[in-house]
């Protein structure tokens, strides 16, 4: 038994020696039988695989090519091949390791034939469903020592951490080159999430959905107005820009996402993050009267009075817009004043449209999920690991949304 695992563990008071024993040992009979029955599965879809290449045992090959080759004369002709006998090949699952009889194929000139297995994975001590209930496991959120300590008590063998490093960048390297079309929303929120690369801290781009879904990330990389090009760019190619429907971004103000939005999708429109906008106006009014002062809530209400409505009528929009015109006559002369006036359009944007968010909480949430799920990790020792495991976890990000929808927190306009 590994030390960091459950396997054995009995909670003292609970059962009885007796009874444990006779749990353990109906388990160890079980395990044996599916092992067993493992095996000859394995051995049948092989079969069957040659089967479906030479023709049913007793008859002869037709003509034609397949994808077999012969090791010797490199023939691929399918009337060169005959079945000869088998050999063993032990390889680990989820019941255990199993022994299957793998086909031999034999050519005509004497040498044998290289077979691509479906049903087997090549130079490989683990089957399928090893690998992937490891990686479904990592994704669950343990790290890949503890991980790799389950799945080795889980398969009766053990198993290197390593292995679901490995696999999991597979995984990551297959998942980055799927660049499908996309269907277009009719509003994308970008934001920045911060991983930790060779010991320097690198920001990795998003665009998002607003059910939560990730569209496509660019990075780790920098917050430079062409990093957010190049990702804006590949959505576009994936169908995502003004000519199939999109009309709003939401984001945060930063000038560099500002810049590639007008480069790339000029007639979408930009909606100010209010909270970020709050968030400014907070430090600024910290600075001038003080980190306790009671005017600072005061001139927070104030903004909160100017930038959030619950209803979205053309009597809110006259609101606002009264309310601007107070707010800066109070507090005329101070930094906060130009920082809501020359934000209050974009943030108020959300007040002609039902389905646009005033802020981009929907990304924050997601990223928090993003951030727990790496923060098992020491950080990435490559930039290629990184951007790997950032494709895999996307995908299960958005697997998740799919295939839980009791659990989506979902926008809804007030």
């Amino acid at each position: 038994m590994n030390n960091h695992t459950t396997s054995g563990f009995c909670s003292q008071g609970h059962l009885l020696p007796d009874e444990v024993q006779l749990v353990e040992i109906e388990e160890e009979i079980g395990r044996a039988e599916r092992r067993l029955a493992m095996g000859e599965r394995l051995t049948t879809h092989l079969e069957q695989e040659v089967d479906a290449e030479l023709g049913p045992r007793g008859e002869q090959a037709g003509g034609g090519s397949t994808n077999w080759i012969c090791r010797r004369c490199g023939t691929r002709l399918r009337k060169m091949f005959r079945r000869n006998g088998h050999y063993r090949r032990r390889i680990v699952t989820m019941v255990g390791p199993v022994l299957v009889r793998v086909p031999l194929i034999r050519c005509k000139c004497g040498g044998y034939v290289t077979t691509p297995w479906k049903m087997l994975p090549p130079r490989s001590r683990f089957w399928y469903d090893v690998t992937l209930h490891g990686e479904r496991q990592y994704l669950s959120g343990p790290s890949y020592r503890k991980s790799a300590d389950l799945l080795s008590d889980r398969t009766g063998t053990q198993i290197s951490h390593m292995v679901g490093w490995r696999e999991t960048q597979k995984a990551g390297a297959a998942a980055r080159a799927i660049k499908s079309q996309l269907p277009c929303p009719e509003v994308v929120i970008l934001d920045e999430m911060y991983v930790w690369v060779k010991g320097a801290k690198k920001p990795v781009l998003l665009a998002m959905d607003l059910l939560g879904h990730i569209l496509d990330s660019e990075g780790p990389t920098s917050r430079s107005a062409h990093s957010w090009r190049r990702l804006l760019e590949r959505l576009t190619e994936r169908g995502v820009d003004p000519d199939h429907g999109l009309k709003y971004v939401v984001a945060d103000g930063d000038s560099s996402i500002r810049q590639a939005v007008e480069w790339v999708w000029g007639s979408a429109q930009m909606q100010h993050c209010v909270w970020h906008i709050m968030a400014a106006v907070r430090a600024e009014a910290k600075k001038v009267f003080g980190e306790t002062s009671l005017l600072v809530k005061e001139v927070m209400d104030d903004v909160r009075a100017v930038l959030m409505h619950r209803t979205r009528t053309e009597e809110t929009v006259a609101r606002a817009a009264e309310r601007m015109a107070a707010f800066t006559k109070k507090y005329a002369g101070q930094p906060w004043v130009e920082l809501v006036a020359r934000s209050f359009t974009e943030a108020t944007r959300y007040l002609r449209s039902p389905n646009l968010p005033c802020t981009n909480g929907i990304a924050e949430r997601v990223i928090k999920e993003l951030r727990r799920r790496i923060k098992t990790m020491d950080g990435f020792k490559s930039h290629m690991g990184a951007m790997n495991l950032l494709a895999v976890l996307i995908q299960w990000h958005n697997w998740w949304r799919d295939n839980h929808s009791a659990s989506r927190r979902r926008y809804t306009a007030a």
